[in-house]
Parts: structure tokens; sequence; C-alpha cells
């Protein structure tokens, strides 16, 4: 979970750590304007980080890997609609919903879901934690075992592999 620095939205993770949803908390009644898709398989989100003006969400997983999601509340998503499919992705982790090509289907019709604006794979097994430059033009990631990467949010590039620099150095006595 990560509040922004404004205190208006909230970042959470579903418990199987596929959906990023971003809640609008600075009203009586809280909607879902975004829902991200952070993959299919089951993760444990490690951390989320927002961005300095809350254009973009970063997650960590333990898969190694590093999503990082833009949010345009410009064109979120109308609150009926956000609502009515953020209900409906509940029931489907309760194990209520249409099992086969439910998600397809829903983000289709709502356009919700989107899919990350870029995914790094980091080649570290320990946990990581990330945050955005100050210009939000990079992220910066950190590994538990002091390895150090940075990364371009928007430069156009591919997705992949990053190398990293070991900052950090275990001092074993």
């Amino acid at each position: 979970m990560a509040l922004n620095r404004h205190g208006d939205l909230l970042a959470t993770a579903s418990e199987k750590g596929t959906l990023i949803r971003i809640w609008k908390v600075d009203t009586p009644n809280p909607t879902c304007p975004f829902m991200f898709r952070r993959g299919a398989d089951k993760a444990e989100i490690n951390d989320l980080q927002f961005s300095r003006h809350s254009r973009f969400i970063a997650a960590t997983s333990d898969h190694n890997t590093i999503h990082v999601f833009r949010i345009d509340m410009a064109s979120a998503s109308s609150e009926a609609n956000a609502q009515e499919a953020n209900a409906a992705v509940m029931d489907e982790e309760k194990g209520e919903g249409q099992k086969k090509g439910f998600f397809s289907r829903l983000f289709d019709s709502k356009s919700l879901g989107d899919r990350a604006l870029k995914k790094y794979n980091v080649p570290s097994s320990s946990k990581k934690i990330c945050a955005f430059s100050e210009d939000e033009q990079t992220l910066i990631i950190v590994s538990q075992e002091g390895q150090y990467f940075q990364k371009a949010v928007e430069d156009g590039g591919i997705n992949g592999k990053s190398e990293g620099e070991q900052l950090l150095t275990a001092n074993m006595q």
C-alpha cells in the first residue's frame, strides 16, 4: 500500500499481486479510477511508489520485476465503470466470477486493467525498493543486496533485463 505525497491517491495491490488499484481517497466516498494489471501469476508485491506529481506508479515484486504504470487523471475511466469493474474483479478473486477469458472481456469492455508502461527484470533475488527522480524521468531501484539501477521512465526504449552497479558490499566479520 502507498499514499501519494498529496494524500489524495492510495495504491493497493490485490491479495494475489496481479492487480494494482489506485483509489481517489480525498472524498467521503473513495473511488477506484484506475486498475492496472501487473501479471497473471501470483506475486508478492514488495514496494509501491508514486512519482512526485503522481503521473506514474512503480510496483516491485518477488518475481524480480518492476512495473511502471502511467496515471492520467484527465482520462480516468468514469466512476460508474470503474466501480462496476472493481466489483467484478473482486468477485473473480473470490472465485465467484466467470473463469475463462474473464479479464480479457472485462478489460476490453471497460478500458481498465492497463498493462505496464515499462517492465524491468532486475537480476536480484532479494527485495527491491524504488523511487522516482525529482523530474519523474528516472526510476531508481535499489536491491537488498546493495545493487543500484537507474532506468528511464519514458524513453521509448525496450523493456528488459537491467544491469546494475554494486554500491554496497556486505562486511561479514
